[in-house]
């Protein structure tokens, strides 16, 4: 599949479930978003992998944004 063709077939999801990511895929999430290409290289990635109710909120309250 070229990219042009996984383009053209992605979605996006908007209504979320309460069930967690596997370890496995969160791995696999994390290490592409490690080697995926920035301007240049050159500005930082930060990352925030959030597993709890309560971290959630907070980052939710921070963020501004509603999660139900």
């Amino acid at each position: 599949m070229s990219v042009l063709d996984t383009a053209k077939a992605r979605s996006s999801v908007r209504a979320y479930t309460g069930q967690a990511v596997e370890e496995e895929k969160l791995q696999k999430i994390l290490e592409a978003a490690h080697v995926a290409p920035t301007a240049a290289n050159m500005q930082p990635v930060r990352l925030i992998v959030v597993r709890s109710r309560e971290g959630l909120a907070a980052v939710s309250e921070s963020a501004n944004i509603i999660i139900s």
